[in-house]
């Protein structure tokens, strides 16, 4: 990813929302607001969103991006509003359970902490992302005065500037809160090393209790750290981009691509 440009991997995420929030059969996935907001960052990314979002309800449009999936990634669309689906399930799980903060970790253009941070008033929410995606999302809060007094967006640059440290210096970021963290759509990007800090910085924190919710890819058919199901066009792609993907789980394929752990 380059230093000044916004993922594009994150704008097609909040893309393929908006496409099954307009999806007859597949609608009911995806909350209201979670599709408005998704269309207002597909408008923010760049000067095409408002014609994406435009042709994203017309039925032909539909059948278009099916066949693109079929050529890249079948069923991707919805595998990321199901997985979304059920990653707020398990943050509302641990809210119920009496969790009082909410870390997510690389949040591109989710709508997660958005959304939850009215409905959860005396929770603490904390988002970090790339400076080039969050100004992204910082642009359509601003503009519609989305922001509450219980979520902070944060720009990080793990380049300049450790997990860690970030989390130390801010003012914001309880410490002794009983946190949940959600890391989405971003440990494939990291190297092996990297991952490891990241667990270990989290199981460090000194609040009381810790979940951990996050995604991760294996291997494809070839070995290599991909979707199962992607074609060769995937890869040509992130690597113009540059996205490419670096770490994949080395364990038992499950089918299961969301864990949620808990430290104790």
């Amino acid at each position: 990813m380059k230093d000044d440009v916004p993922s594009a991997t994150a704008n097609i995420v909040a893309q393929n929302i908006v496409l099954v929030s307009n999806t007859p059969a597949f609608s009911h996935l995806v909350a209201p607001d979670a599709a408005r907001l998704s269309s207002w960052f597909v408008q923010a990314f760049s000067a095409n969103g408002d014609k994406f979002i435009d042709r994203s309800r017309q039925g032909w449009y539909q059948a278009v991006h099916k066949f693109y999936e079929r050529l890249t990634i079948p069923g991707l669309a919805l595998h990321q509003a199901l997985r979304k689906l059920h990653i707020e399930k398990l943050v509302r799980a641990s809210l119920r359970d009496g969790f009082d903060q909410v870390v997510i970790l690389g949040g591109g253009l989710d709508s997660l902490s958005l959304r939850l941070h009215r409905e959860f008033p005396r929770v603490n929410f904390f988002e970090l992302d790339h400076p080039a995606t969050q100004r992204v999302k910082q642009t359509v809060v601003r503009d519609r005065q989305l922001l509450g007094g219980n979520l902070k967006l944060v720009a990080l640059d793990f380049t300049k500037q450790t997990l860690e440290e970030c989390l130390a210096e801010s003012a914001e970021y309880r410490s002794d809160a009983r946190a949940i963290f959600v890391c989405e759509g971003v440990l494939m990007y990291l190297e092996r090393n990297e991952i490891d800090t990241l667990f270990e910085v989290i199981k460090r924190q000194p609040g009381p209790r810790k979940h951990f919710v996050f995604t991760f890819m294996e291997p494809d058919k070839d070995g290599k750290t991909n979707f199962y199901n992607s074609t060769w066009l995937v890869h040509l792609w992130l690597k113009w981009k540059n996205e490419p993907f670096k770490w994949e789980f080395q364990g038992k394929r499950s089918g299961n691509l969301s864990k949620h752990m808990a430290f104790r």
